[in-house]
């Protein structure tokens, strides 16, 4: 599976869970669980490193080329997507929709 596994710094198109389950001796076993189903020949996407709503895409692409050794070209690297603390307050406040009764509740 690992050729066909892409890194991307978002959850929204991670395809999988994994657990790990460690023993005493430091070795062990990781199990993939599908959140979607997985046809042949489909990109699969893995996070590993840091999300990018908590670390910003210099310090992420730092630690990526240095641990292992690629240059994320994820879109959230592409486009510099901002952390969560860096957006500040939103000052967006969607109207109030008000739905019809339709009877009792």
């Amino acid at each position: 599976m690992k050729e066909h596994r892409n890194y991307i710094c978002s959850n929204d198109k991670q395809t999988f869970l994994r657990f790990i389950q460690l023993n005493e001796l430091g070795s062990g076993r990781m199990m993939l669980f599908a959140l979607r189903p997985i046809k042949k020949g489909m990109q699969i996407f893995d996070n590993y490193g840091a999300h990018h709503a908590l670390e910003d895409c210099q310090s992420r692409r730092a630690s990526l080329k240095s641990q292992y050794k690629f240059i994320c070209t994820c879109e959230a690297c592409i486009n510099n997507w901002p952390t969560y603390l860096s957006m500040g307050p939103s000052t967006f406040i969607p109207a109030r929709q008000v739905l019809p009764q339709k009877g009792p509740c």
